[in-house]
Order: structure tokens, then sequence, then C-alpha cells
């Protein structure tokens, strides 16, 4: 009598078995937020169409995409509740850097080319401003295209005199466009373009007059790149695979291409010509090598300069930074713009500079011991070590090394677990024969049909592993549970169509049977069987799969050996230079039992020949 621990015990392995397969070491997890604009959206497609996660998992990651409003996605950086971030180069220094959060911009995507613009009606210019209100949203990229826009045409001193309104990106278009006594505005599309098809409206100024100074960034905080794990670096190349993946879509030429324009609009719920009408107005730095000439340029720390001045003029480096030094910024170069102690900012070119070399689709040159992807070589080495190793639990044999190669392969990991599976495997095809003359007897005799087709119709809806703990406390956990496992999996489905085979055999076929003396089992086993059998190796044969499925169920869940066993042991430890050749080895062997089955069939009903 088993005893209530054992019992429950028992219980528990099954539970926890059933519900779910070994699982491999949890992946580091990472959060990247986006918000809408012509140059962040392409996160959006990249999430939606499985390139980001392609990527994470290319290198042994999870990420999360999180679209926010532009505002809450730079303060869910700076509280650390996300990884990585989509920004322009002022936010990036005036928001976490300016909160002593160590940035690093890993990505320089594109450059406001016109997409920012000063607009203005009734003919007013940029002379005309000094005692008259903008609308804009204070202390952004819009404040600084105004007073460069000033500063570049002799206007600096007149800056102060220029009343400002500010107002918020979801209110500003509207408010222009109902108060005409607003005479000027600036914005950014697709704010823009809705505000120039007013009537009187003038574009005195945009980005395009200041190239490669408004600049979107992908940013990562400094310290989940530096992680001792390395997963930071992975987060890393991983963002830069699937942002010039994304971008070589978006450059292709071709109807794909408009496709792929028109998903990427969907995050803005923008149609394509809008979308390409941004476009048109936005420098996208479609390549890396066009990116990393941006990067590493002399104008980048001449531009970034104007911006860091920019932001400490309206203290937006913090109320207690009292030096625009105090705030410094690291470029490419090593070369560090302010005091070396306080770089709050650094642009790292290295991740732009792997994918400008195609590098990060070669993970073999940075990891030769990387599994998870093999190279023929490693699978060439793991089908030898498969094929003539032994288990490394196993006490190696005293004459190994005079072994002949059969003996080696017999000797093998690969031999033994093929053994182990096989011996299951035809001890489950063994007892589905039984299950054939259960559905025959239904068939040909009403009684039998009576009394078992209500309970297998009823059993064939049973799901086989969700039985898992019933039969390892019935029948234990070694190989009679994986045997009936199998048994319970396909024996409903061979019954029932053994017996709806027997039921289209013409009944006048009977009859003549029985007119001419042959009695019940006579007719069940001379005419109806002989009939029904090569239908039923067929339907045997097209459940060999499901067969299979339910041993592989059995083993991984408890096993010493077996080749579910093994694949479920190597899947721990990622190794896929054995896993693959394993799940060929298995479909060659299933392959060649379906064959055998065919022309067994053949052989033995010549004149049977499938509708």
């Amino acid at each position: 009598m088993m005893s209530r621990r054992a019992c429950a015990g028992l219980l528990a392995l099954a539970a926890l078995a059933a519900a779910q397969l070994p699982l491999a070491a949890q992946k580091p997890a990472f959060t990247v937020g986006w918000s809408v604009y012509v140059g962040w959206n392409p996160y959006y497609y990249m999430a939606k169409s499985g390139i980001m996660k392609k990527w994470a998992d290319k290198y042994g990651i999870a990420i999360k995409v999180q679209r926010f409003d532009y505002a809450p996605s730079l303060e869910a950086f700076v509280a650390k509740n996300i990884d990585a971030c989509a920004m322009t180069n002022m936010e990036a220094l005036d928001m976490p850097a300016a909160s002593g959060v160590d940035t690093t911009a890993i990505l320089v995507g594109d450059y406001s080319n016109g997409n920012d613009a000063v607009l203005t009606r009734n003919g007013v210019t940029l002379k005309n401003l000094p005692g008259k209100k903008l609308l804009l949203v204070e202390k952004t990229v819009s404040q600084y295209l105004f007073e460069r826009a000033m500063a570049m045409n002799g206007l600096e001193s007149q800056i102060k005199r220029v009343r400002l309104v500010n107002t918020s990106d979801s209110d500003i278009a509207a408010a222009f466009i109902s108060d005409t006594s607003h005479e000027a505005v600036v914005t950014w599309k697709p704010l823009v373009s809705q505000i120039s098809k007013l009537p009187g409206v003038t574009n005195i100024f945009n980005s395009s007059q200041i190239p490669g100074e408004i600049l979107d960034l992908t940013v990562v905080r400094t310290e989940v790149l530096n992680r001792k794990d390395g997963s930071g670096q992975k987060l890393a190349k991983a963002l830069a695979g699937a942002w010039y993946e994304t971008m070589s879509l978006m450059s292709a030429k071709g109807p794909a291409t408009d496709k792929v324009l028109a998903g990427i609009a969907e995050g803005s719920q923008d149609s394509l010509a809008s979308y390409q009408e941004q476009l048109s107005t936005t420098h996208m730095l479609y390549t890396p090598q066009a990116a990393l000439q941006l990067a590493t340029s002399p104008d980048m720390k001449q531009k970034m300069t104007l911006v860091q001045q920019f932001c400490f003029s309206h203290g937006l480096l913090g109320e207690n930074t009292k030096s625009i030094d105090d705030v410094a910024i690291r470029y490419p170069d090593g070369a560090v713009k302010g005091k070396p102690d306080r770089v709050r900012l650094r642009f790292e070119t290295a991740y732009m500079q792997l994918a400008s070399e195609g590098k990060l689709q070669r993970r073999h040159k940075e990891n030769p011991d990387d599994r998870v992807v093999p190279t023929l070589a490693q699978l060439a080495a793991g089908i030898y070590q498969a094929s003539m190793s032994p288990d490394a639990d196993e006490e190696p044999a005293a004459d190994a090394a005079s072994q002949s190669t059969l003996q080696r392969f017999r000797n093998g990991m690969l031999w033994k677990d093929t053994v182990a599976s096989a011996r299951r495997f035809f001890w489950g095809l063994a007892l589905l024969f039984p299950a054939v003359l259960l559905g025959l007897h239904m068939g040909v005799f009403p009684y039998f049909g009576v009394f078992f087709l209500r309970f297998i119709l009823f059993f064939d809806k049973i799901i086989a592993l969700s039985v898992l703990p019933i039969l390892f406390i019935a029948f234990g956990i070694d190989e009679l549970s994986k045997v009936m496992l199998i048994v319970i999996g396909v024996t409903p489905t061979i019954i029932l169509d053994t017996f709806n085979l027997t039921r289209s055999v013409p009944p006048e076929q009977l009859v003549k049977g029985f007119t001419l003396g042959a009695s019940d089992f006579d007719v069940a086993y001379r005419v109806v069987l002989k009939q029904l059998w090569p239908r039923v190796l067929n339907s045997i044969r097209l459940n060999l799969k499901p067969l299979m499925l339910f041993l592989f169920a059995g083993e991984m869940i408890a096993s010493t050996d077996g080749l579910a066993y093994r694949i479920a042991l190597l899947r721990r430890h990622m190794g896929m230079n054995i896993i693959i050749p394993y799940v060929l080895w298995v479909a060659l062997l299933l392959f060649l039992v379906d064959l055998t089955m065919r022309l067994l069939n053949k052989k033995l009903h010549p004149w049977f020949r499938e509708a």
C-alpha cells in the first residue's frame, strides 16, 4: 500500500511536470520606451512584426517595447522604470543627465530636417516677433529652434521681448487655428502640416536650416549597459540589430516598402501618405555608416555645445548646477566637454560600428562557444559526441580506448536513448492492435457497440496529459506509465476509426456471408477484418506522430533515458548542437517506420488502392 507521503509526493511531481516542461534559465528582461514621432514610430513596427523579438532571442534576452506620451517616457526613464528610451539629444541632456542618471546614446536615428518649424500668419517675420505672443512648448526643442532662428538672424537681443505662451502639444494646433489673434507658433509635424494648410500661414524658419542640431536618439542607462553579466550589452546589440533591419526595410525600393511604411504609420494612426510626408522632412540615417559619420563628425561637438548652452541658460541642467561643465558630455573619441568626473551623457558608437561591419549577425565571432545557433562544425561535433560518447554520468568502459567504431556507437548515448525510446514506442504500438479488435467487434456485434460506444466517445475527449498524476499513482513513474500514456492518448482514436470503417462495410456482404453458412466470427474476421486491415494500418501509420508526441511527454517528465529525456536535459544547457541532430534523428526514424508500414501494407494487400 502506497503511503500518504509517497502518494502526495507523486501527485506533486506529476502535477508540476504536467504543467510545464523543464524551464531554461530565465532570460534577462528589458523595457524600451518610445513615443509617437516619425523617427520613433519604427519601434512600433519592430515590436508588431516580430523583428525585435527575433533579435532579442538571438542574444538570449527579452525586450518589451512600450509606448508612452513623450514626457512620461522621459520620467519613466529617469525613475528607472524602463531601461532604454527614444528621445532627442536635448532631452537626453536636460532630463536624465540633469537628474544625475548617467545615460549612454547607443543609436543616432535621424535629425529633424524641416519637421520643426516657426509658423506665422499675416506676413509676420522674425523681425516683427518682439512684442507679439508666440505659442510653443517652453524649454523644449521648439524654444531652442526659435532662439536659434533669432540668433542666426541677428535678433538675439530681442528674444526676451517676445511673449512666450507655454501651450501643450495636444492643444497648440487647436489654439492657433481657432484664435486668429495668435500670429506665431512653433511646433513639429504632423501639427506643422496641419497648420500650414491654413490660408496666410508662412513657414519662416525650420529645422532644415540647423541640420544635425535636433537629433533623435535611442539611449540606455549606463548602469544597465555595464551590467556584469553582459546582458546590457546584449540589449544594445539587439536594439541595434533590430533598428537597422527595420531601416533597411524602410529604405528599400518596391511595393513591399510601402507596406512596411504603412505598418509603421499605424503606430501614430497616420495614413501612409501622411507618414511619407513627415519622412520627407526627416533626415533618417538609414545605415549605420551614415549614423557613424554624423556621430563622429567634428560638427557634432559644436552642435551639442549649442544645445548644452541653451539647457544651462534656461536652468534645464538642474537648480544646483552652477557651471555648464557640471553636466559633462563624453564623445565617441573619448573627449569630454565638461568636468571629467561629472559625465552624464555619453555617445557610444560601438554598436553602430558593429552593425556597419555586419558583426551583429556573426555571433560566433564574439562567442566561439555559443551553441544556441550552432555552426556546421559544432553540429558535426555534436553528432559525433552523441553517437560515439557515452552519457557523461556513466563510468567509461575499461577497454574504451580499444573498442571498435561499432562498439563505441552501441555504447554511445544516441544508440542507448534510441533503444530505450524504441522499446516504449513498439510496446505502445503493439497495444494498439487490441484496440483494432475492439473497434471491429463494436461495429459488427450490436451488443458490443451499445456497451462500449458511448464510453469510448467520452473517453476520447479526455486530454491524455491531464491524467498524468493518475498514471503516476496507478502505474508508478517507470516504463508502464509512459506506455499507458501512449495507449490512452492514441487508442480511442484507433477504436473509433476502426468502428467507423466497420460500419462502412456494405451490409449486403454480411448477409451474403451468413447465407453461405458463415458464423458471426467468420463474418467478423474473414469478411470484414480482411477488408479493413489496409485502412486500419493506414490509420495507425497516420497516428505515429501523436504516438511519439505522448512518448516524448512521458520521457520529458520522468525518465532516466530516451530521446526526449536527452533533449529535455540538453535544453537546460542550450545544447542545440546535439538537440538539432536528435530532432532530425527522430524524424528520420519515424519516416522509416512510416515507409516500412506503407511497403508492408502494399505487400500484404496488393489489391488495395487508397481513395
